[in-house]
């Protein structure tokens, strides 16, 4: 192995060491972002263990003293294979957000078994072919697994970056294929295996890296976003998240010609919170206000933005649903605040009063208003009930309060 090659090796791992720094560096920035240190200690872990495999290779090559340099290969393939399943792991982990279920850890599990069970086959047969015949289809299906992971970045900003690295994992896939094909049958190294594709395959490496780079990053923003657009208490949208889901809804969901889209506003209040506070104090009225706002999803339909304006006021935005649905949704929500029960204040009941109103996005402070008044007149009516808003022409000669009474 000439020094050019030992230069060579030194450089691809300082850099791997680099971007593990980086990746460290971004997961730190959102405590909570799965999967982007894991890649970059995997990518360390894979390129020091195919280094150490291509250093004993070429001297084995040599003819250099044989049993040390068996053992580095032997330890750079097994290396380099557990590294790959842990950049399929951390791919998997990143783009899902969740830890992996029990199947894709058995599965996991089990490959890595095999591919150490026929390592140690191949030591204690001296057949030095296993080990690498070993480390390439590993990479071939781990990569295999990585592109099919990623598959699921459908949305901007990561779409473009997830098809760039599913392009080289796939190409990678060939190169590896073909670069065992060439060594399976004696083939001469100029057929495959020169400095061109040595120069592919580490471009390659580079680009799924700094995409990946990419992808934790917008994850990181995407996290920040989150937490400014999101109130603390609940979880749920505020005010100013609500406005952003709203004008990206408005962005993914462009309106007919001559047509404008109709959405539904269901305003929600707690009844009698400031009595709930005064007896029972804030801690419980804190509570309250996290199980009803945990009992809003379950109520409402997949995409319909959910939201805490503050107090004990929340609001539901739907889209695609007509006054029957709206009434309904909202009776759902105020049956299930009705059931709520508290542990530690088991006396405590809630109930929730609710107005409706249906109208065009363009005039979205009326159909709040709209909303707001109807809300009101379902407290002024006994509270614990839904009240639907009248039609818009209607609604204009009424001038309803804005504010809830208590």
């Amino acid at each position: 192995m000439g020094l050019d090659d030992y230069a060579s090796t030194i450089s691809d791992c300082t850099l791997a060491l680099v971007l593990l720094g980086l990746m460290i560096y971004v997961s730190r920035l959102s405590p909570g972002l799965r999967g982007i240190a894991l890649w970059g200690w995997a990518h360390f872990g894979y390129t020091i263990g195919a280094a150490l495999r291509g250093v004993a290779t070429a001297d084995l090559e040599e003819g250099a003293v044989r049993r040390s340099l068996e053992a580095v290969l032997l330890g750079g393939a097994l290396l380099a294979c557990f590294s790959l399943a842990g950049l399929a792991w951390s791919t998997a982990s990143f783009v899902r957000q969740r830890a992996l279920a029990r199947h894709e850890y058995l599965a996991l599990s089990a490959g890595v078994v095999a591919v150490l069970g026929v390592a140690v086959a191949g030591h204690r047969s001296q057949n030095w072919v296993l080990p690498q015949a070993v480390q390439t289809w590993t990479e071939v299906v781990m990569l295999g697994w990585i592109a099919w992971e990623l598959r699921l970045l459908k949305l901007r900003p990561y779409r473009v970056p997830a098809r760039l690295m599913q392009a080289a994992a796939l190409t990678l896939m060939v190169l590896y294929a073909l670069e065992w094909l060439v060594n399976s049958r004696d083939l001469p190294d100029q057929f495959l295996i020169n400095s061109f594709w040595l120069h592919v395959d580490v471009s390659l490496w580079f680009l799924l890296n700094f995409c990946m780079l990419m992808l934790g990053s917008f994850r990181a923003i995407e996290s920040y976003q989150h937490t400014a657009n999101a109130d603390p208490l609940t979880g749920l949208l505020n005010r100013r998240g609500l406005q952003a889901a709203l004008e990206a809804h408005a962005r993914d969901r462009p309106r007919a010609r001559g047509q404008a889209e109709m959405l539904v506003v269901l305003a929600f209040d707690l009844d009698h919170f400031k009595r709930i506070n005064d007896r029972h104090g804030h801690a419980a009225g804190d509570a309250v206000l996290r199980r009803f706002a945990r009992s809003l999803p379950a109520c409402v339909r997949t995409g319909d933005l959910v939201a805490r304006l503050g107090g004990e006021e929340f609001l539901v935005v739907c889209s695609d649903i007509d006054e029957a649905g709206a009434m309904q949704m909202a009776e759902r929500v105020r049956v299930r605040a009705g059931t709520l029960r508290f542990t530690r204040l088991p006396e405590l009941r809630v109930s929730v009063s609710a107005g409706v109103a249906r109208g065009v996005r363009d005039e979205w402070d009326e159909l709040l208003r709209r909303a707001d008044a109807a809300l009101y007149r379902a407290k002024e009516l006994g509270r614990d009930r839904v009240e639907m808003a009248p039609p818009a022409a209607e609604a204009a000669a009424s001038h309803a309060p804005m504010s809830p009474v208590p």
